[in-house]
Parts: structure tokens; C-alpha cells; sequence
């Protein structure tokens, strides 16, 4: 089992539905444990974090 598989499931028994985040050769692992997780991806291909820092506010407060 990797640490990416282990931190998925600490964010799936802490009832995290969503997560966001820019898809890279760095976090690869972690998108391979989410494939298999519950948790619905949110991500996008941004060109900057600024960017997706705004797309999860906007969407945190619809979800409100």
C-alpha cells in the first residue's frame, strides 16, 4: 500500500466528497488512489493555482 493510497482513505473517513487540484507528474500517485476512492475529482488543467484557488471557492459556496 502507498502513502497516497493510505492519505485517500484519511480524506474518505473525514467525508471529503470533492478535491481540487492541477494534475502533474508530482501528484500522480495520489490521482492513481483517487481513480479507486469515492471522492469526485475536480481536476483541471489551469494555468495558474490562483485560478484553481477561485474555482473551489465559487464552487464551495454553491455547494452551501
Amino acid at each position: 500500500m502507498k502513502a497516497s493510497d493510505l492519505f485517500v482513505k484519511a480524506l474518505e473517513h473525514e467525508g471529503v466528497e470533492y478535491i481540487f487540484g492541477i494534475p502533474g507528474e508530482e501528484n500522480l500517485d495520489l490521482l492513481n488512489s483517487l481513480k479507486k476512492s469515492s471522492i469526485k475529482q475536480k481536476f483541471k488543467e489551469l494555468f495558474l493555482q490562483f485560478y484553481a484557488i477561485i474555482q473551489n471557492n465559487s464552487f464551495s459556496r454553491q455547494k452551501l
